[in-house]
């Protein structure tokens, strides 16, 4: 599916495997499917995520890939506390 507008709304969407969490709810899809959003920033300005967090600059979606991209490129350099990991900060 890809990433999609539905009235005015763009949203990250990816395959559904028939089962919820199943094999694409892992990092390489969430960033893939991220990254299609990040190809589309000139259509929109923020993002609205609810649970209180509002007007949010689009420009996070660039962070969260490279975060992911890092993540991915070394797994086991992350470690599970904030902040930081083997190498550093992520």
């Amino acid at each position: 599916m890809g990433s999609s507008s539905h009235g005015g709304v763009i949203a990250c969407d990816g395959p559904t495997p028939g089962t919820p969490n199943g094999q694409f709810a892992n990092l390489t899809t969430y960033r893939d499917r991220l990254s299609k959003l990040v190809a589309r920033l000139d259509e929109f300005d923020y993002l609205f995520p609810g649970h209180f967090m509002v007007n949010l600059e689009n420009n996070v979606l660039v962070a969260i890939v490279q975060t992911l991209d890092r993540i991915l490129a070394k797994p086991t350099a992350i470690t599970t506390s904030p902040g930081r990991s083997a190498e550093g900060t992520v």
